[in-house]
């Protein structure tokens, strides 16, 4: 069931993609990742152009609030939040090219 749920999502991901019209929304993958601590699901963003870096979204609740990209990863909780994630401008990744 979760892997139908995902496979629907990450489409509807990719429509969301060619509706903004940037390219680099392509790149992006949504992962449940093994921590000691549990699972988390998180979004991450693969730049092929430079070296594979792989960046994961998070957010600040300090001075700059607001979504930004790092090394590590933040617990989304859900697919349903990654979606309403990704309706909102999210910042270009580091060193994406694109619009």
């Amino acid at each position: 069931m979760i892997d139908n749920v995902k496979t629907d999502i990450e489409t509807f991901i990719k429509f969301i993609c060619r509706l903004y019209g940037n390219e680099w929304y392509e790149n992006l993958s949504i992962e449940l990742v093994d921590l000691p601590g549990g699972k988390r699901l998180v979004l991450k963003h693969n730049n092929p152009k430079e070296n594979n870096t792989n960046w994961y979204l998070r957010f600040s609740a300090g001075p700059r609030q607001g979504y930004f990209w790092d090394m590590y990863g933040e617990d989304l909780q859900s697919y349903e939040m990654v979606l309403w994630i990704l309706c909102q401008k999210l910042p270009r990744p580091p060193g994406s090219k694109f619009k």
